[in-house]
């Protein structure tokens, strides 16, 4: 052991300035290279900009008031904030509910509605659309459980060629906006008639306000279906039989 740290002794006593000469140049090529290739630090990536929106922390009915108690802002990047949605208290003072909305996703203004600033029925009924009244009898309507928000098809029955009578389909799809007058689903009234408050374009108002003067209607409910619906019966052709 003596021995060997003698050797190393020895030899680092006689290359004692080669091996400082090999250290100067280490130092002399790193700093070559910071100098040709510097260290910039890295910069933490700037967060995405983000949009504070009206966000409901329970579900409330349709044309319901919307209190603030009811309301949270959550912060969502640009990418998911959807049109016309809601970024300011300022638009949702008095505002109530369109329709039923439910938590967790942000309002837009399409969903809400100012009844000091508008008629309440005039907010529900689309563009290009007018709303008409039709009455109808518990025994046509599906003994009475039709309730707003459905969809329904009208029916009624015209004499074809030979006198042989037959039902038609004249209309389908119609969305129920009221039902005696009230816009949310109330409890169902089998037995007894009522008035359905229906959204049509221009032209079929007249046709349906001419059908109705030939015949009575019979309402039934539509439920969600891909297959293809044949035309309804129309006006021309009711007017062929008469």
């Amino acid at each position: 052991m003596a021995t060997a740290w003698l050797r190393l002794r020895a030899f680092v006593l006689v290359n004692r300035w080669i091996l400082l000469a090999a250290l100067l140049a280490a130092a002399a090529a790193e700093a070559t290279l910071l100098a040709l290739h510097p260290r910039t630090a890295a910069v933490p990536a700037a967060p995405a900009p983000g949009v504070r929106l009206a966000v409901l922390t329970r579900p409330v009915g349709p044309d319901q008031p919307i209190p603030a108690s009811a309301v949270a802002w959550q912060t969502y990047p640009l990418r998911l904030v959807p049109p016309g949605a809601i970024r300011s208290p300022a638009a949702l003072a008095g505002a109530w509910s369109a329709e039923a909305l439910t938590p967790g996703v942000p309002l837009t203004a399409a969903e809400v509605f100012r009844p000091r600033e508008a008629n309440v029925l005039a907010a529900r009924v689309a563009p290009g659309t007018e709303a008409l009244a039709v009455p109808v009898s518990a025994d046509n309507a599906v003994d009475g459980m039709v309730s707003p928000g459905d969809r329904i098809s009208l029916y009624t029955t015209v004499t074809g060629p030979g006198g042989h009578p037959r039902t038609v389909q004249v209309f389908r799809e119609l969305p129920v906006l009221a039902v005696d007058g009230s816009l949310s689903p109330a409890a169902p009234t089998p037995g007894r008639g009522f008035t359905l408050l229906l959204a049509l374009p221009p032209s079929a108002v007249t046709e349906l306000l001419y059908i109705m003067q030939h015949g009575p209607l019979t309402v039934t409910l539509d439920g969600p279906s891909p297959a293809p619906k044949p035309a309804p019966f129309g006006q021309a052709q009711w007017e062929n039989l008469h």
